[in-house]
């Protein structure tokens, strides 16, 4: 079983690794400073790839999250492209984060542009502090909230604030950090909104709470399985 989905999970790290200049295992966060000074930390399983040229500094967020701290150039424009949204730099520090269904924008100072490069493409929308946009892959509907800008890129230091976000993204961001397999075979009819902090270097624990309000439950097979229980399945197993 543990060959199976290591085959079946691997082929788009492949991918990944093939077109990335920085990347980070499951688990492993790294700081990256670039050649303009502008300064990148990945998550967890996280991949970027660098263009730099002198007209333009452009960098994809191939998998994962990542936080950017940009050095400001108004000569040379700083991009970030992650899945069909683009984010331009107007000065700031701003997170990014992308999994199979939502891209998400977080920023904590300054000002960043965001656009979808897609057909119907959308007017840029312009961030500031505390602004969040995410866009659900799935519907194409984008949402913007606000966060506390203090709470962004928390990750860095091994805790993961969550403010009013859907189960299935936060366990998206765990299996990032767990050095196994979360599955998730039973979807749930309707996905509970949580809140709270959550511990990066604990994910069994970190899960187990994610998965609490709604009645969830985790069930271990070894030492590398979790399996995710909605309350909805829990008839299925009895």
């Amino acid at each position: 079983a543990a060959a199976c989905a290591g085959l079946w999970l691997g082929f788009p790290a492949i991918q990944t690794a093939a077109m990335a200049d920085h990347r980070t295992a499951v688990g492993q966060n790294s700081r990256i400073v670039l050649s303009d000074g502008s300064v990148v930390t990945l998550g967890g399983h996280s991949a970027i790839a660098v263009h730099y040229s002198a007209e333009r500094r452009n960098v994809t967020l191939l998998a994962g999250e990542a936080l950017f701290d940009v050095r400001h150039d108004p000569h040379r424009p700083f991009q970030v492209k992650a899945g069909i949204l683009q984010a331009c730099d107007i000065g700031t520090r701003f997170d990014i984060r992308m999994d199979s269904t939502q891209i998400r924008v977080d920023v904590q100072d300054g000002r960043v542009g965001v656009s979808r490069q897609m057909k119907p493409s959308l007017p840029e929308t312009r961030l500031g502090p505390g602004d969040e946009l995410a866009l659900d892959l799935q519907s194409g509907r984008i949402s913007r909230t606000t966060v506390d800008p203090d709470c962004i890129g928390a990750w860095r230091d091994g805790t993961l604030v969550v403010e009013n976000d859907t189960s299935d993204h936060v366990i998206a961001t765990l299996r990032r950090y767990y050095p196994g397999f979360i599955l998730t075979p039973f979807p749930e009819r309707k996905l509970h909104r949580i809140g709270g902090l959550y511990n990066l270097h604990d994910i069994p624990s970190a899960l187990r709470a994610v998965l609490m309000p709604a009645g969830g439950t985790v069930h271990r097979l070894g030492t590398h399985f979790m399996i995710v229980v909605p309350a909805s399945a829990h008839d299925l197993l009895n």
